[in-house]
């Protein structure tokens, strides 16, 4: 709630706590690095995820975040080995799967990108979802990215505009959604930057 809040410096020394009082659970870790990862500080959340992985190594979550991570850097051979153990530790997670599919999706990464996976994963993600999707909106943005990819823009701007109908997103993913619904209008798959921010 801090951290909804904007209050990220209370929030982190909660965090903190939180992994202290724990004993440094798996929950306690990955609460810690979401704070660092809204505060924009991308190492020391990277940093989290090796000691929480260290600790737990078939932590899913874990993976898939250190994956997207890795992926904001350029590290694209990195992001693909935690994206694919992620998938093989929890194959019916459908937060892993989405996030999965738009890495296969839009990295700018020729020999990885796979748009026929990243639909597979998903059309699966949304059928797991059970009904998380309605106030979640990026498994929409997920799918739109993977339609766009193989090449069906119709369907990745109907995806897109149910995305921006979310009550839950804020004016930076808005304006962000809306980039990428401007390259499907204009018939371009989605390419995620190599490094969205310096942090």
């Amino acid at each position: 709630v801090l951290e909804h809040r904007g209050e990220l410096d209370a929030a982190l020394q909660m965090a903190k706590r939180g992994v202290e009082l724990s004993g440094g659970s798996d929950i306690a870790y990955d609460i810690l690095a979401t704070v660092y990862t809204s505060m924009k500080n991308d190492s020391e959340a990277l940093n989290t995820y090796n000691a929480a992985l260290k600790k737990f190594p078939k932590f899913a979550q874990a993976l898939v975040y250190r994956g997207a991570l890795f992926a904001e850097q350029g590290n694209n051979e990195a992001a693909l080995a935690d994206f694919e153990s992620a998938l093989s530790i929890a194959p019916t997670n459908a937060r892993i799967l989405r996030k999965a599919a738009f890495f296969f999706a839009t990295t700018p990464d020729d020999k990885i990108r796979d748009g026929k996976k990243a639909l597979t994963l998903a059309e699966k993600a949304m059928e797991l979802a059970r009904g998380e999707e309605k106030w979640n909106p990026w498994f929409h943005v997920s799918l739109a990215a993977a339609q766009a990819e193989t090449g069906d823009f119709e369907s990745a701007v109907f995806y897109a505009k149910q995305a921006l109908k979310s009550p839950n997103l804020s004016a930076e993913d808005s304006a962000e959604i809306e980039r990428e619904l401007a390259m499907y209008r204009d018939q371009k798959p989605y390419r995620h930057p190599l490094t969205r921010r310096a942090s």
